[in-house]
């Protein structure tokens, strides 16, 4: 792997040969491994993104494949992000319920919509439909005669 430093001979961004061990997937154990994520995606929300680029992610937990002989660091770390995503996990499910009784989750016109029926809901959704065209009609012949007020000025 080549890193890029200023090797001193006054050449800026000159290359020099590191070497380091690689990480060879077949003789290190699952357990060892982080996960791989792609961190240019587009899905990926800057949130997911901060985690994931300061916590390696186990790709398998030690108490899932049963090999209990991994180092004590080993099993902080995958306790410590079991801990941390059964938190988030429980803190959403907390603020989903809390948010639901609330009525944050509802639409405004739930209430109204649950005691009309089909032909009000659609006779209501044409009804505001022809009031949107009506507006924008308008809205373009104000702009159509602020304009020739303009040009006449």
């Amino acid at each position: 792997m080549t890193d890029s430093a200023d090797s001193g001979s006054g050449k800026e961004g000159a290359t020099i040969d590191i070497a380091r061990p690689q990480d060879n997937v077949e003789t290190t154990p699952i357990e060892e491994q982080c996960e791989e994520v792609d961190m240019n995606s587009a899905k990926m929300d800057p949130l997911e993104w901060t985690v994931r680029k300061v916590v390696s992610i186990p790709k398998q937990y030690y108490f899932e494949t049963g090999n209990y002989d991994v180092s004590f660091r080993t099993k902080v770390w995958h306790r410590s992000i079991q801990l941390a995503g059964k938190s988030v996990k429980g803190a959403e499910a907390v603020g989903g319920f809390f948010a639901g009784l609330l009525g944050l989750t509802n639409s405004r016109y739930d209430d109204v919509l649950a005691y009309m029926s089909q032909e009000e809901i659609d006779a209501a959704r044409e009804k505001a439909r022809l009031e949107r065209e009506k507006r924008r009609e308008l809205d373009r012949e104000r702009e159509l005669q602020e304009k020739q007020n303009i040009q006449v000025v």
